[in-house]
């Protein structure tokens, strides 16, 4: 649910002729455990996994949770990937409440809300964009490295 959960989808030059989507999920997995994740799952087409880190300059942080769907379009593979925010709304609820009644002004809970909510939110669109423009790079890379080798 939009602002919670974002999803956004992209086009590989990856041919589903030439490539399972078993490989693209290992793939993306060897990815992901170079960064702060846990418990990445595989279960038929699609990679779940959660967030490990709370520090705030990691990638991973603003965002709890994230699923990647791989699927079939015109004879090549589109990687969906969506990502979940919940815990960002709670921790800036929270700040902003607080703020609120430190200051005895409601505005200042707001202008906190706005800022740490939302400065964050999105940071962690083009952030997280950013990541699966890089798992594309990198499964492609990989695919044409072993399309290359037999």
């Amino acid at each position: 649910m939009f602002p919670f959960s974002i999803r956004y989808s992209s086009d590989t030059a990856i041919s589903a002729a030439t490539c399972e989507p078993e490989k693209v999920f290992r793939d993306i997995r060897s990815f992901l455990e170079q960064k702060s994740t846990r418990k990445i799952e595989i279960n038929n087409n699609s990679l779940s996994f959660k967030s490990a880190s709370r520090s705030s300059w990691n990638l991973m942080s603003p965002i709890d949770r994230g699923l990647f769907e791989v699927k079939e379009i015109d004879g090549y593979l589109t990687v969906s990937y969506e990502f979940f925010m919940y815990q960002l709304f709670i921790f800036s609820s929270a700040a902003a409440v607080i703020m609120g009644l430190v200051s005895k002004n409601g505005y200042w809970g707001f202008f906190i809300f706005c800022w740490i909510g939302g400065m964050n939110w999105i940071i962690a669109l083009i952030r997280q964009r950013a990541l699966l423009d890089n798992v594309i790079s990198y499964i492609s890379s990989d695919d044409r490295a072993d399309s290359s080798t037999t």
